[in-house]
């Protein structure tokens, strides 16, 4: 009997591109949800059958345009003080109608997974030798967020601070290369959505 304390037995992916570069480039969305719904909805989530999980579903990508975004979203400060910038703005969103709630207040399959403004600096404790996180490239939130549940917002997230020869026409190769770490990581939360940490990776 799988133990469904730690597991999304049937994620719903909900991927959110937020920043202004993914609303003018037209061709993002589109190559990230592919690349999204291959993994979530494709033979690769056989394997984690042994777990309880089933194939998952991918919604349409949610584009939040933003001219303003942060400098720094944070989610456990460099004093490992729980912080979390993510759920707030995801609650931003959920009561502004831009992104749909968690479906019940115990709901433990709806993922957001947010890609953050390529202008935003990513921040999370990863130890003392690394406060803010300079060597994680994503991350997901092991369940725990401030403010706490219920309902439990669950949401993986990956840094875009790559470097691009045209930053204001081409959002897409690093886009792509953040999703290849993106996609590991919606895995890894849908097998331990309440045992994530940080993930140290090299694209």
């Amino acid at each position: 009997m799988p133990n469904l304390s730690h597991i999304m037995p049937k994620p719903v992916v909900i991927p959110i591109l937020w920043g202004h570069d993914y609303a003018v480039n037209a061709v993002t969305a589109p190559n990230l949800l592919r690349m999204m719904a291959d993994l979530v909805t494709g033979p690769f989530m056989n394997g984690l059958a042994q777990y309880g999980i089933q194939r998952g579903s991918v919604n349409a990508p949610i584009v939040i345009d933003d001219d303003h975004p942060p400098a720094t979203i944070v989610y456990r400060d460099s004093g490992n003080n729980l912080q979390d910038d993510i759920t707030k703005q995801l609650i931003k969103w959920i009561t502004a109608g831009t992104v749909p709630p968690p479906r019940s207040p115990n709901d433990i399959n709806q993922l957001y997974v947010i890609v953050p403004p390529i202008e935003s600096t990513l921040q999370t404790y990863n130890g003392e030798s690394d406060p803010t996180g300079l060597g994680v490239q994503g991350f997901h939130n092991e369940g725990l967020t401030n403010p706490g549940a219920p309902p439990t917002y669950f949401w993986a997230i990956v840094k875009t601070d790559w470097d691009r020869a045209t930053p204001t026409q081409d959002v897409t190769p690093g886009a792509l290369s953040a999703m290849n770490w993106l996609n590991n990581s919606s895995i890894a939360m849908v097998r331990t959505r309440n045992l994530g940490i940080p993930v140290t990776i090299t694209l």
